[in-house]
Parts: structure tokens; C-alpha cells; sequence
């Protein structure tokens, strides 16, 4: 003997089935819960076109006074190679200077020097990934290495426009990205 209530059950079944997918597509884990959600790669490739990076209010080009009257006093000041450097808790902006010409403070630091590099903490912007997930999202880059100098960093070098260059640093190929770099004019 038939049951006439087996279409019945299958609906229930598919209906049980589709709200708990719907639930648990909506959870949440403790471990993500209150992380800013992570830039897409194609708005973090864009903003660096343009001498940007998300997450940081000042760009490429961004003078002295525009660059305290954004972000105010920086937390420190100085040489860092050859330019001089801004740092505003996980973010440092290198600014273009004359080599030949000793800067002792930051009053001494032209109001119209401008921002040549911003460097930032990949949780800043926010990034979440790793070297080999940048390779996924963008190719092979222009320059992969170990850079002894300021690390050891892995870093992965991407020309982003004809000024610009992208450059995600890792403590070691493979790893998740710390610190994201661009430079340029």
C-alpha cells in the first residue's frame, strides 16, 4: 500500500535542509567575529593604480602639511634610508628628501615634501593571505626574494602602473603577508 504523504515528507526534508544551509551560512566563529572584513584584491590593486592604499587616509604624493593635517603629529620621526619617515602606529609614510641636506627634526621637513612610500601593517589595509595567495590573485611577480638588508622579508615585487610598484613582505615564501609596501610617484 502507497503512503500518500511521501511528497509531503520530501518537502519537510528539502525545507529542513534549505534553512539549515541558511543558518549556517550566516554563523559566525568567535575567531572572526569583530575583524575588519578583509579588502577584495582587486580594490587593493586599484587604490595602489591610483597611489593609494585602503585603510590609509594620505596617498602618494600627499605633502607634509597635508599629511599632518589628515593623521596629526606622528607618534615618530626620522631618517629611514634615504628618505624621512612619518610612522602613525602600524603605518609608515617615507617622504622624498635631498639627500645632501640633514633634516634634524620634523619642523625641518619642507611643508611641500611629499609622500614617495607608504608601508603598512597588512592589518591596516586589512589584507588577509598569504604569499602564495598573492601569486594566486596576481600572477608570478615582476621580483620574488629574500631581502636580507631590512628582514630577512620575503617579498614580492608587482608593477602596478607605469610609477608604481606593489610590494607584499612575509617573513619566509609561503607565509602570511605582514607588511604591504607602495612606492612611487
Amino acid at each position: 500500500m502507497r503512503s500518500e504523504r511521501k511528497p509531503l515528507s520530501l518537502f519537510y526534508g528539502l525545507f529542513l535542509l534549505l534553512v539549515l544551509a541558511t543558518g549556517a551560512a550566516g554563523c559566525e566563529s568567535n575567531e572572526n567575529r569583530g575583524k575588519p572584513e578583509a579588502a577584495p584584491a582587486t580594490d587593493l590593486w586599484t587604490a595602489a593604480q591610483s597611489g593609494r592604499l585602503p585603510g590609509v587616509s594620505v596617498g602618494i604624493g600627499a605633502t607634509k602639511r597635508e599629511t599632518i593635517e589628515a593623521l596629526g603629529q606622528p607618534d615618530r620621526s626620522g631618517y629611514a634610508g634615504t628618505s624621512y619617515r612619518l610612522e602613525y602606529g602600524q603605518t609608515w609614510l617615507d617622504f622624498d628628501v635631498d639627500v645632501q641636506k640633514v633634516i634634524p627634526s620634523l619642523d625641518q621637513l619642507p611643508e611641500d615634501a611629499v609622500v614617495e612610500g607608504i608601508t603598512s601593517a597588512a592589518s591596516v589595509i586589512p589584507f588577509d593571505g598569504t604569499t602564495s595567495d598573492v601569486e594566486q590573485q596576481w600572477g608570478y611577480p615582476q621580483q620574488a626574494f629574500v631581502d636580507e638588508a631590512y628582514g630577512p622579508f620575503w617579498k614580492q615585487v608587482y608593477q602596478v602602473s607605469d610609477y608604481r610598484q606593489l610590494t607584499f613582505l612575509a617573513d619566509a615564501e609561503h607565509q602570511p603577508i605582514r607588511r604591504i609596501n607602495l612606492m612611487g610617484w
